[in-house]
């Protein structure tokens, strides 16, 4: 017989708090920080939701960000 109650605990995502880019110092160049699936880019700039040839996917997640040579 189960007599108690199992909780699930529940780990929040804190990148999917950020809302803006990372802020570099004036004149520095676009930095790639971290890696593809556990990174960010410093000085990115959002991309145009369309393009010749690409379309910015789920935007409502907020992650339509690249380096400004993309």
């Amino acid at each position: 017989m189960l007599t108690g109650c199992a909780t699930v605990a529940t780990v929040e995502n804190p990148w999917a708090k950020v809302r803006t880019t990372a802020p570099i110092s004036s004149g520095s160049m676009p930095l790639a920080i971290g890696s593809y699936s556990a990174g960010c880019v410093a000085g990115a700039l959002a991309l145009a939701s369309e393009g010749k040839g690409y379309q910015v996917m789920r935007l409502t997640r907020g992650r339509f960000y690249g380096h400004p040579a993309l």
